[in-house]
């Protein structure tokens, strides 16, 4: 029966001393971050270019399409019917691949994007990850993610040292 006692007591105390042990807890505000970096600037400079030929692409077949829209006005008179009904629906589908043309832009630009951030972020993860250790923190929280990092009383900012160990790198 002692010890019976005995291991609730031990248990009872263990359970004590786990609560009181209090968790490190540091928070990042990555999009804050990303925007001082000149890497990122690099980037939207490279975004902004590519978005420049996929607009000028997209300007171009909507120049062809308004061309051919105005040749089908003035020759609509000397087709036939077929001839004309063929011709509209060639026009429908030259307007029709244009807003299939925008939605692939936009993809193809998200795309980029990624494929241009993810080295800088693969970068910052492996600086957090070392600062988690290094530090002895059981968490780091991203305060940029959906402002879901309202209050920060018990977690310290370590803002400052990932950017000292992004420039050492």
């Amino acid at each position: 029966m002692r010890k019976i006692f005995f291991f609730a007591f031990l248990l009872l105390l263990a359970g004590q001393i786990q609560a009181q042990t209090t968790q490190k807890v540091g928070h990042f505000n990555l999009n804050n971050f990303l925007v001082t970096l000149p890497e990122v600037r690099e980037v939207d400079s490279l975004l902004q270019i590519y978005q420049g030929t996929l607009v000028d692409t997209m300007q171009q077949m909507d120049a062809k399409l308004k061309a051919d829209v105005e040749a089908y006005k003035k020759d609509r008179n000397n087709l036939t019917a077929i001839q004309a009904q063929k011709k509209e629906q060639e026009l429908m589908q030259a307007d029709q691949n244009i807003k299939l043309y925008a939605q692939k832009a936009e993809q193809m630009m998200a795309i980029k994007k990624q494929e241009l951030l993810t080295p800088i972020l693969a970068k910052l993860d492996k600086i957090i990850k070392e600062i988690g250790k290094e530090g002895k923190y059981s968490l780091i929280l991203d305060a940029s993610m959906m402002n879901a990092l309202l209050f920060a009383k018990e977690s310290d900012d370590v803002t400052e040292m990932v950017r000292a160990k992004y420039n050492k790198m």
